[in-house]
């Protein structure tokens, strides 16, 4: 048993720092929006859709969410209820253009963003 142990204990801690993808990612790191997801961003309609970009199931992001907030760089995040679901340093905002009934806000995505982008 003991010698078990000594044999797999070591690949366990080289599996979990040779497999970042498998590590939780840090609170809001960045991430890349592909061509076409960045021509469907910049073909939304709306004022709001110009200047905010909701990408899901990013494969970057260990939520799947990466996202523009006014025109900022692409970040990974994710859905929230209200403040106390986002880390540390972040808010959770409604995104209007992501609303299944556009009259009822209810119905809007709500995703983490960091404070240093809201005015």
């Amino acid at each position: 048993m003991k010698r078990l142990i000594q044999i797999l204990l070591p690949a366990a801690v080289a599996a979990t720092v040779l497999l970042p993808g498998c590590l939780p990612e840090e609170s809001y790191e960045s991430c890349k929006f592909q061509a076409d997801q960045a021509q469907a961003c910049s073909a939304a309609v709306g004022d709001e859709a110009k200047n905010n970009c909701v990408v899901t199931e990013h494969p970057q992001c260990s939520e799947g969410v990466c996202i523009s907030y006014r025109n900022s760089s692409p970040f990974c995040t994710m859905e929230c209820v209200d403040d106390s679901d986002c880390p540390s340093g972040g808010r959770c905002l409604d995104f209007a253009m992501k609303c299944t009934k556009p009259e009822d806000p209810s119905t809007c995505l709500h995703l983490c963003v960091k404070n240093s982008l809201i005015p």
